[in-house]
């Protein structure tokens, strides 16, 4: 049973992937696991919904426009009904590791890109397109679902003034696993 979803999640990935700039010319190659991980990391679904937030290992474009440049998917998906908004961010992060071991995660300047997909089931986004350098990268994905005129999950704090143009301050995430590049 854990094969067959694996492999379910897997497929609607590289399906999925299609949406937004896409990796052109990438060939596909190796066994299959390598298109396992497309899975990433996924969260538990955002309250008083079904849906779920997913966050993609990070990729670098090997032609077209984008060559040599990174970006990663972030989906929303797994909703049973459709929303007025589901606000899906996607963020590039590199690490770096310091003198004495210490591990920090940085979002790669001008990568976090977010889209307010409407009257929708289903969300993505495509971090901007940056610069790339080697090293070892990770996607942080966020999400806010309007739930109706007035509400948000997760809940937004009264401070938020962002809200009043459907941009939400508080938002659910969940980062992949290092990648890389």
């Amino acid at each position: 049973m854990s094969k067959l979803k694996t492999c379910g999640l897997a497929v609607f990935a590289i399906a999925f992937s299609a949406c937004g700039p896409g990796q052109d010319g990438a060939e596909q190659t190796g066994s299959g696991a390598e298109i396992a991980q497309l899975e990433a990391k996924v969260t538990k679904p955002i309250s008083g919904t079904t849906c779920v937030v997913e966050a993609t290992n990070p990729y670098k474009y090997d032609s077209g426009p984008y060559a040599n440049m990174i970006s990663a998917q972030a989906s929303v998906w797994d909703c049973d009904q459709d929303y007025p908004i589901i606000y899906v961010c996607s963020i590039v992060e590199k690490r770096s590791v310091s003198s004495t071991g210490t591990v920090t995660w940085t979002a790669v300047p001008g990568s976090r890109s977010c889209w307010p997909e409407t009257n929708t089931d289903f969300g993505g986004q495509t971090a901007a397109p940056t610069a790339y350098a080697a090293g070892v990268y990770r996607q942080r994905a966020q999400a806010a679902i309007k739930l109706n005129a007035t509400t948000w999950t997760p809940a937004q704090p009264s401070t938020c003034t962002t809200l009043a143009n459907n941009v939400p301050c508080a938002l659910t995430e969940v980062v992949s696993a290092g990648n890389t590049l």
